[in-house]
């Protein structure tokens, strides 16, 4: 994206300015950061799906035993 976005600005063959290389690495910069607070967010989502469902089977087991 970084690269086809400079390459409308500038045309191409991007030059090797400074520029163009400022607008590449902001690209790779803000698409690094995307995935890790993707990943993040999905993993730590599972996470609390997970201890949501332990929870309610641990609730669930100890008051059907606190009834016998």
């Amino acid at each position: 994206m970084g690269i086809s976005a400079a390459g409308m600005l500038f045309g191409l063959p991007l030059e090797s300015g400074l520029l163009p290389r400022m607008i590449v690495l902001g690209s790779m910069l803000l698409g690094v950061m995307v995935s890790g607070i993707v990943i993040t967010t999905a993993a730590s989502s599972i996470g609390w799906f997970v201890g949501q469902a332990m929870s309610m089977t641990v609730h669930n087991s100890s008051a059907a035993a606190e009834r016998r």
